[in-house]
């Protein structure tokens, strides 16, 4: 259902340039980070403080991620890539949305060659669609999650943001 709601909005930005999707995504910035938790942002300057290794890993596209991220500085941003073709968005090619199982298959191609310790790791997620994630590290932490996600949450006595 989430792949095919991304597909179906994908379908309303069709024939804009890759140079229009990004400035669409920027003026959507503001009103975004208006949303952002500030304690996750303060974990955040804390772990880049730290010298900790920061990925934002989400179902929403890509170049969205990197506009409304800009003022972070994130080693890896990991999304739902927009088909382009000819620098201009194509919607009638399928799109590859990053969630549940597949956020975690990303995460470990793109550090397949790094030396991880999961134990120290930490994770932030506000779905239950985030479970594969959060159950791969060991601090998982959910930030202001849905109903099933605060459910396991509260039974695994994870941390829980509000």
């Amino acid at each position: 259902m989430k792949e095919r709601s991304m597909q179906i909005y994908l379908n309303a930005l069709q024939e804009l340039s890759r140079e229009e999707i990004h400035q669409y995504f920027q003026e959507m910035k503001p009103a975004i980070q208006k949303d952002f938790n500030e304690n996750v942002v303060e974990r955040y300057r804390e772990h880049r403080k730290n010298g900790d290794y920061t990925m934002l890993v989400s179902g929403a596209y890509t170049p969205f991620l990197h506009e409304v991220t800009s003022e972070f500085q994130f080693d890896q941003i990991i999304g739902t890539d927009v088909p382009f073709n000819n620098e201009i968005v194509d919607s009638s090619r399928a799109i590859y949305h990053i969630q549940g199982d597949r956020k975690t298959e990303k995460i470990l191609s793109c550090l397949a060659n790094e030396d991880v310790d999961w134990s120290k790791s930490y994770a932030y997620g506000d779905s239950y669609s985030d479970l594969p994630v959060l159950q791969s590290v060991g601090n998982p932490v959910a930030v202001r999650p849905d109903a099933k996600l605060e459910a396991v949450a509260l039974e695994k006595k994870w941390e829980i943001i509000r």
